[in-house]
């Protein structure tokens, strides 16, 4: 692990701030063609404005509670008729409802990164790894356009100099979280890599980000660090896709051959913003697997955006 002093409170504030400055521009690149675009502008303070007097609205859990249980009917009823196997995790995040389908520890692709971030914000936090331009950097790429390599650079970094004790960290992060699905053992991109080296599942993806959106994750500063990265996501053709143009998001997408996977937060302007994860494994057209993706986004809408 590298010891080392962090860069100090302003370093950590411009960083922070110029994430904020770029999740605030619209985002009108598409991540794949044909994809409708949706607005990653920030809110202003997405850590501190989530709702919490709601959460004890008896009145409010009454209507999440039956909302959730159509929309698992309705998604499951969508999933019967596509290829593959499926799992599907949604969580009203006023008041803690979710449901869950299929969940259980899967290949992640991608979206593994999600606890690499985690990982490397908790060793920032303890002053375990200083918060350099070069690590910010690496965290940038790594979320917003999923870079490979920089995932690979973060974890060498993590563990000063050796990948094997990197992984080992990111391992040890999600286990003391009660990440019991999560389990990293090798590079990303790697040609022989194995799937069974990058497990996950949509429940441990969903309480990650749910506490993303509470501040809960690492702390508060750490969290908001977090959720600026993923506000600024480039690649938004799944999940984002299917929102009104205009809605806030923030989301984590991971995709291989057979395999489409997206984990969003997705605010409502309503009574609860929710979040939504769903993975997808032997499929066999990946377009058409986007395209699935996007319509139980668009379910998932329109039953827990007017609640």
């Amino acid at each position: 692990m590298v010891l080392a002093t962090g860069l100090g409170l302003s370093a950590r504030a411009s960083r922070n701030a110029a994430l904020q400055a770029e999740a605030s521009a619209s985002a009108d690149a598409m991540a794949y063609d044909g994809a409708a675009a949706t607005d990653a502008a920030n809110p202003t303070d997405p850590v501190a404005s989530n709702p919490t007097d709601s959460a004890t609205d008896p009145a409010l859990t009454a209507r999440t509670t039956a909302a959730l249980a159509e929309l698992r009917a309705d998604l499951n009823s969508m999933i019967s008729g596509y290829d593959g196997t499926w799992s599907v995790y949604a969580s009203t995040l006023a008041d803690g409802n979710s449901i869950s389908i299929n969940s259980s520890s899967t290949y992640s692709a991608s979206v593994i990164k999600l606890f690499v971030m985690a990982a490397v914000e908790q060793a920032i936090e303890s002053g375990a790894l200083a918060d350099t331009p070069e690590v910010a950097n690496h965290l940038e790429q790594m979320i917003t356009v999923s870079s490979n390599d920089d995932t690979n650079s973060l974890i060498e970094i993590l563990g000063g100099g050796s990948a094997e004790a990197g992984l080992a960290a990111v391992n040890a992060f999600a286990a003391s979280q009660g990440f019991t699905d999560t389990t990293m053992s090798e590079l990303i991109g790697l040609p022989t890599g194995d799937p069974n080296r990058k497990q996950t599942s949509v429940n441990d993806v969903g309480r990650l980000l749910s506490m993303v959106y509470h501040g809960t994750l690492v702390n508060a500063d750490a969290s908001a660090r977090m959720m600026a990265l993923l506000q600024a996501q480039q690649l938004t053709g799944k999940i984002p896709a299917g929102v009104p143009a205009g809605t806030v998001t923030a989301n984590k997408t991971g995709e291989i051959t057979g395999v489409e996977n997206d984990a969003a937060i997705i605010w409502t302007g309503g009574a609860t913003d929710y979040v939504l994860v769903i993975f997808s494994s032997g499929v066999p057209d990946s377009a058409t697997a986007r395209a699935n993706i996007t319509a139980m986004s668009t379910v998932a809408w329109n039953a827990l955006s007017a609640l």
